[in-house]
């Protein structure tokens, strides 16, 4: 729990640590499980560690005192009662997965519900757990790059020490705390009502601006699939465009949201623990989405808004750098086939920057700048709302009253601000090239169609299937240059485009690129094989995954949420692609082809990223290349749609 009192309400409070979570595996070892609690700690919590472990053993103690209570126990059972009653399909795979596991775990008859199944309240058996929750039982981890260390790893490039925790400092666990510990209160955001408005809010078959008032506007549209869930999806976003694009932008909303949804953890927790979930977002200004049970949205939408702005000292602006800092840094180390796939995003759509780019500028930023802009932006914005599922016409009203109470009476309305996206350019291949802090080399080479439009769009959802499996044949099953690699199609805004991803430990860029390029060349004659027969599966296999039913709400309505965020107001670009889809023939597909990687002056976007195992090979140079230095100067310069 994050309720006030609790270790993490109270150690985020005084920016000792940035995150406190707990998880149990009651059978890890057969008969004997264990409680894991892990905490990330800021730099001054890095201090004050053990004074960290002692709050935490000491609120272990408060519980095991005070806290076996049954309102607790009712309280969870409930939750869990809601959850399972109203519970969402998620996919197929991993549902079955979980259910076997559940069959060697559990009961037969509880292998469905035994995540949600609190049959009675047991005093004793809490009681004999908690007693067991002893320093002769535990085990303390400090993992940082910071910890003396005398062993090595076994099985992985690492060194670790180990050593009894000291004496004293067992003892102070057992002292009165330091803190006001205090067990948490009940929920306030508990579902009561699970009365359904969908029928009666229905008037048409896509989404309808419901409201428009005062700069304010607000769509909503009910669930067609799962009208009989009390639940929704909410989207508000302040929408606001700076008169030109920087950095410093980008990092102040970044900054902005990390500090609102760290500050509004208790609240987020107390609503997750209701069925709703709440978080802030940096897109194009700020996004809050809001989910789950309906009931008490109103009252959590309220408290949320209300706090939208949030307390900046000296200190926790300090720590929020810190934080954007380093998560800059994790992501240079993470697979390289998930950072070429990010730079190819950043690639293609505006609003990017390289990453010492971002670092430099949240360095060079102060408080009293995230003071200035949080005005700045409650100021000078448009705000817009996408309500989905179970809300009523009284709700939404009220929804809008609730967002006009902390807008400034004098805000001026802004025009709505949305992301660009590059503009192909015949002839041109445009090629970003770094490197990176990882070992293997990865590139994304992707070719883009001439003609914009949903029938280039289809055509390339039929061929990415067939391309990616070939891909995947040959370069990993029988060549094993990779551990990831795939063909794929991906949509610019209006364009579709075509390419190889991979991640390769045993060839450098140039290599890489020669034998994706002979590669090309090899399934330009499978293409030009394949009979009428197998076309039709490949194109039924798509219409399938384009046509298959949503399994939940998420799923419902994020097509919906993107042609939000694009202003298509007609809310029809699924049922456009497949109408689009069905008109593919066997002729067009391979002219798809052949307009792209089949096509020398097709427009090309190619992103070369270096590891350190290759740092002395070179990269792939091409004819007609245009080299991204800069990515901010890029968009700057260039065209966009």
């Amino acid at each position: 729990s994050e309720m006030p009192g609790t270790p993490a309400f109270l150690l985020k409070g005084m920016g000792l640590i940035s995150s406190l979570s707990g998880s149990s595996t009651p059978n890890m070892y057969g008969n004997y499980g264990n409680l894991q609690i892990n905490i990330s700690l800021t730099d001054k919590g890095m201090a004050q560690r053990e004074f960290i472990t002692a709050t935490v053993m000491q609120y272990i103690n408060l519980v095991r005192e005070k806290g076996v209570d049954e309102k607790y126990f009712k309280e969870i059972k409930t939750s869990l009662n809601n959850r399972f009653r109203f519970l969402e399909k998620t996919d197929e795979f991993s549902y079955v997965s979980s259910l076997a596991q559940n069959m060697l775990d559990y009961p037969t008859e509880n292998a469905l519900n035994s995540a949600y199944h609190y049959e009675a309240f047991n005093k004793q058996a809490i009681e004999d757990v908690l007693a067991q929750l002893v320093p002769e039982n535990m085990l303390v981890w400090y993992i940082s790059q910071n910890e003396e260390a005398d062993q090595k790893m076994h099985f992985y490039s690492g060194t670790y020490k180990t050593e009894a925790i000291a004496d004293e400092e067992i003892a102070s666990w057992a002292k009165a705390p330091e803190l006001a510990l205090a067990l948490p209160d009940v929920n306030r955001l508990l579902p009561e009502n699970f009365e359904l408005y969908t029928k009666a809010s229905a008037e048409g078959d896509i989404p309808e601006l419901a409201l428009d008032n005062n700069g304010v506007k607000i769509w909503n549209f009910p669930s067609q699939y799962y009208a009989n869930q009390p639940k929704g999806q909410m989207r508000v976003m302040i929408n606001h465009a700076s008169e030109k694009a920087n950095p410093g932008t980008e990092v102040l909303f970044n900054l902005w949201s990390n500090m609102y949804n760290l500050q509004q953890s208790a609240l987020a927790t107390e609503a997750g623990i209701a069925g709703m979930g709440l978080r802030l977002s940096a897109t194009n200004g700020l996004m809050m989405s809001i989910s789950g049970f309906t009931d008490k949205q109103d009252a959590l939408l309220a408290e949320a808004m209300k706090k939208l702005q949030v307390e900046v000292t000296e200190e926790n602006f300090k720590q929020a750098v810190d934080r954007y800092v380093r998560a800059i840094q994790n992501s240079e180390k993470q697979f390289a086939y998930m950072q070429v796939m990010g730079k190819f995003s950043e690639v293609i759509s505006s609003g990017s920057y390289e990453n010492n780019t971002l670092v430099e500028t949240a360095n060079k930023l102060s408080k009293d700048d995230l003071l200035k802009f949080m005005q700045d932006v409650m100021s000078n914005n448009q705000v817009r709302v996408f309500t989905f599922g179970n809300y009523s016409k009284e709700s939404i009203k009220q929804l809008a009253d609730k967002i006009d109470e902390i807008l400034p009476e004098d805000r001026r309305v802004t025009d709505y601000s949305k992301t660009k996206y590059w503009q192909p350019e015949a002839g041109k291949t445009l090629v970003y090239r770094a490197d990176i802090p990882v070992e293997d080399v990865a590139i994304v080479d992707m070719y883009v169609h001439p003609e914009p439009g949903y029938a280039a769009k289809a055509a390339g959802g039929i061929l990415g299937g067939h391309y990616r499996n070939a891909a995947f044949e040959t370069l990993r099953s029988e060549e094993q240059l990779a551990y990831a690699v795939t063909g794929f199609t991906r949509s610019i805004d209006n364009y579709s485009a075509v390419g190889l991803l991979i991640q390769t430990p045993v060839k450098s860029v140039a290599d890489m690129q020669q034998r994706f390029d002979e590669f090309n060349l090899d399934y330009a004659k499978k293409l030009a094989a394949l009979t009428e027969e197998e076309f039709a599966k490949l194109k039924a296999s798509r219409l399938t995954t384009l046509k298959e039913k949503p399994k939940n709400l998420g799923e419902e309505v994020s097509p919906l949420l993107g042609d939000w965020m694009r202003e298509r107001f007609e809310f029809n670009s699924t049922e456009q692609l497949i109408a689009a889809t069905e008109k593919v023939t066997l002729a067009d597909l391979k002219a798809y082809f052949n307009a792209t990687v089949g096509n020398a002056d097709a427009a090309r976007v190619n992103i070369q990223l270096r590891g350190k195992k290759f740092a002395e090979q070179p990269y792939h140079n091409f004819d007609n290349e245009v080299v991204i230095d800069k990515l901010g100067d890029f968009h700057a310069k260039t065209t966009h749609q």
